[in-house]
């Protein structure tokens, strides 16, 4: 997978939580060594009543033979 790749899978993560009413936390997400993580919201008026936080990890993401199933 190349960067571009990873960059498309990245924002189908983002667009499909926000159709399924996750909203995306980015002051949460965090960019440490080789992994990115989204974290993601639901609430109820003012109170957070779930979150969700989904992990990349881009260096095995960027491997060739790695498979898209392999990545999340």
């Amino acid at each position: 997978m190349q960067l571009f790749d990873f960059f498309v899978l990245m924002k189908k993560v983002l667009t499909a939580a926000k159709k399924n009413g996750w909203e995306h936390v980015p002051e949460r997400d965090r960019f440490i060594d080789n992994e990115v993580e989204f974290a993601f919201s639901k609430r109820e008026g003012e109170e957070e009543i779930a979150v969700m936080e989904v992990r990349f990890d881009v260096a095995a993401s960027l491997q060739k033979d790695v498979e898209m199933s392999g990545v999340a």
